[in-house]
């Protein structure tokens, strides 16, 4: 598009649609990005929408009058694609307050364009004073202009009734705000310091201090926090930007500028900043969550036209649920036509065969078809306007295809009975059945050699005949056929020969019969295929609604299976958390435990030591007193006496040593008890956990199967280290 076109214009009193538009973005099947511009006229919009498009020339019209530029609304597709996939749209609007408009259309054209885009840009002049909020007093009288459904009239005139017009005002504009785009706040020419209470603030703070409600009495205060109000609920996604003057030159100015010179560095700066901002934050244009193509913008577009133009307040689900109705529409109505194109390119009566066949061949498109509509429709996906319309559309394509089957049929027969006709009277002459009414001896003879020059005319026309007729109904003509000219027209010429005649008739009759089996079971054969065609066709509805359902039940699936995974890992990460704690444990009570055990061996074999010296010391006493009974000698004795008094001393604190080892050990098999109850309480908690939780607590390390809990704890001569703690 080198080019912007008008999308909407003044016609009289009413809005008109301009179909050059419509042809255009009807066009284009990618999801869209609209980004629309409008403020006061004679403000730029234009020629900040040309900068933003980043063209050669400008692609919106830019004027230096004080007539208003733009009319009505306009359009430029850039024919570019953003990160998000949206195709980039442009929406220039008429400027507001002009000198040849009213209020009315004003507000249509404001509403319009809100409706419309995904990225709504207000480009204002200077600060946002009071003489700014009075400018833009039509946003306090969208939620009264734009309707989200139509029961909305009936609740907003009751509620007046009861006194609550101001709260449900307000609650309209939240729910409203819910379908309205971004807004950015656009202050052109903007030259003050961005500063409160001598602090420097960002353009989206000094908005929000401009949008609070002022204090004060009197109604151009209430008029003005009322829009404020509405502004605030109404776009809850808004942000603020400053640019300075284009340039300084007031004869250029006046003259238009060009989009590659005379604008100030700094001025091109900020546009750039500006463009890539807001190229980041426009988003796809979406309603009631679903993206719109070209083709629903333009239905979208002429519904709320309609309304407005009949002086009706547009309803957006109204509008929405129009724009769904007519993409099921087109969907099914593209997709219908390419079926019925397909049957009559590749299936006539030359190539089709069988019913068998047929309904092969129908089955195939049939689906190729249902595929293309659920693309064409799939951003509507889910809707039930799209359920409606695939089920009509499986229903026109079976009619169709039982109707498309019977025409074959009829121009095979056609056909085949011409062939036959013609077949005959090459095949077979006229005089062949003329027979001599004279009565000789030889005409027996001679019917004879007519018979065969019969048969074998018949074999001329047969061998013709099936190297020409189509398939479908080939059979069943030539029994017909073969019915009506043997039985007729031979039948009637051979009976003056009683013989021969009989013959013929018997001959042919037992044809016929052979033939006439050979059509019951080609019916019924035809009745059992389509039959089977049917039943394959109601098959493929049973399947279709039985998709349908598993499509709906597979998200309700999938969040079950997560929740159940989750709870899983929850429960593996405590049995793995009890079964070191568990091992820990164990680990500290047998390195204690066989601590403990070899202090009681080396005071054993302590004691036992000194118990045999003890004895070994007494032998050698009494054999000294016995042998030696001096007194020097007793003397003597008596002195190892004492020192074996000494040793018994010695002995008896060893014995005082082993009662203090034994009261350790007693108060560690205390202890020991202690922890068999706290493994105990840990068995119990490890018992009531899944069995593959106690399968992964007590697999051994290098993975080779699973054992006991005490096979795990077993000591290496096979016997439980806490076999004595639970005995």
């Amino acid at each position: 598009m080198e080019s912007a076109i008008p999308l909407l214009q003044q016609h009289g009193e009413n809005i008109v649609v301009n179909e050059e538009a419509c042809k255009h973005l009807a066009s284009i099947k990618e999801n869209l990005v609209i980004i629309a511009c409008t403020g006061m006229y004679r403000t730029g919009k234009s020629f900040l929408l040309n900068s933003l498009a980043q063209v050669e020339k400008p692609v919106f019209n830019v004027g230096n009058t004080t007539d208003a530029c733009t009319k009505g609304i306009w359009i430029y597709d850039t024919k570019k694609l953003l990160e998000n996939g949206g195709r980039l749209i442009y929406f220039d609007s008429e400027g507001l307050a002009s000198l040849d408009q009213d209020e009315n259309y004003d507000a249509k054209i404001f509403s319009l364009s809100l409706l419309l885009s995904s990225y709504f840009i207000l480009n204002t002049m200077g600060v946002i004073d009071e003489g700014a909020i009075d400018r833009l007093f039509l946003v306090s009288e969208l939620s009264k202009r734009i309707l989200i459904e139509k029961d909305q009239v009936e609740n907003e005139n009751s509620k007046v009734k009861d006194g609550k017009d101001k709260k449900d005002t307000d609650d309209n504009s939240i729910k409203l705000a819910r379908h309205f785009p971004r807004i950015l706040f656009c202050l052109r020419d903007f030259v003050l310091s961005l500063e409160h209470n001598g602090k420097p603030i960002t353009p989206d703070v000094y908005l929000e201090n401009a949008l609070e409600s002022r204090t004060g009495k009197g109604r151009r205060v209430d008029e003005r926090n009322e829009t404020r109000a509405a502004i605030r609920n109404l776009f809850r996604d808004r942000d603020c930007y400053t640019l300075i003057r284009p340039c300084n030159d007031e004869n250029k100015m006046r003259q238009g500028l060009d989009l590659s010179s005379d604008l100030r560095p700094d001025f091109i700066q900020q546009l750039d900043t500006l463009r890539s901002r807001v190229l980041d934050a426009a988003p796809l244009k979406r309603v009631d969550g679903t993206n719109i193509n070209g083709a629903m913008l333009v239905s979208l577009t002429k519904a709320y036209v309609n309304a407005m133009n009949a002086n009706v307040l547009p309803e957006i689900k109204s509008a929405w649920n129009q724009c769904l109705q007519e993409v099921c529409i087109n969907a099914y109505e593209e997709a219908f036509s390419w079926f019925k194109s397909i049957l009559k390119d590749e299936l006539d009566i030359s190539n089709v065969a069988s019913v068998q066949y047929y309904y092969q061949q129908i089955t195939q498109h049939k689906n190729a078809v249902l595929n293309q509509f659920n693309v064409s429709v799939s951003s509507a996906s889910g809707k039930s306007q799209v359920t409606t319309y695939r089920k009509k559309l499986v229903e026109s394509v079976d009619e169709y295809t039982d109707n498309f089957l019977k025409s074959l049929i009829f121009n095979s027969k056609e056909q085949c009975q011409s062939l036959a006709a013609k077949v005959w009277k090459d095949a077979i002459p006229q005089n062949v059945h003329t027979q001599s009414k004279g009565d000789t001896a030889d005409k027996s003879k001679e019917n004879v050699v007519e018979y065969d020059v019969i048969l074998s005319n018949y074999v001329t026309f047969l061998s013709n005949y099936d190297s020409e007729a189509t398939l479908l109904c080939r059979d069943i003509v030539l029994i017909e056929f073969l019915k009506k000219m043997v039985l007729e027209d031979v039948g009637n010429k051979f009976e003056k020969n009683n013989y021969i005649n009989t013959l013929n008739i018997n001959t042919l009759n037992a044809a016929i019969r052979r033939k006439e089996n050979d059509i019951s079971n080609l019916n019924t054969s035809l009745e059992r295929e389509i039959k089977r065609g049917k039943e394959q066709q109601e098959t493929t509805k049973k399947a279709v609604g039985v998709l349908e359902r598993r499509l709906l039940n597979a998200e309700e699936q999938k969040k079950t299976v997560n929740a159940l995974l989750k709870e899983e890992v929850r429960k593996r990460e405590e049995a793995l958390s009890l079964r070191r704690d568990s091992q820990r444990l164990l680990s500290e009570e047998k390195t204690k435990s066989k601590g403990l055990e070899d202090s009681i061996r080396s005071f054993k074999n302590e004691i036992d030591n000194l118990q045999m010296k003890f004895v070994h010391y007494k032998r050698e006493v009494d054999s000294l007193v016995k042998a030696k009974e001096d007194e020097h000698i007793t003397s003597l004795i008596l002195n190892d006496i004492v020192e074996q008094v000494v040793l018994i001393q010695v002995a008896e604190k060893s014995n005082a040593t082993l009662q203090k080892v034994k009261d350790e050990l007693s108060r560690s098999m205390d202890e020991r008890s202690a922890m068999a109850i706290k493994l105990q309480d840990l068995m119990v908690k490890i018992s009531s956990l899944p069995e593959i939780y106690q399968r992964v607590l007590f697999r051994s390390g290098d993975g080779e199967g699973v054992g006991d809990f005490y096979d795990q704890v077993a000591d290496e001569d096979g016997t439980s280290m806490f076999s004595s703690w639970f005995s």
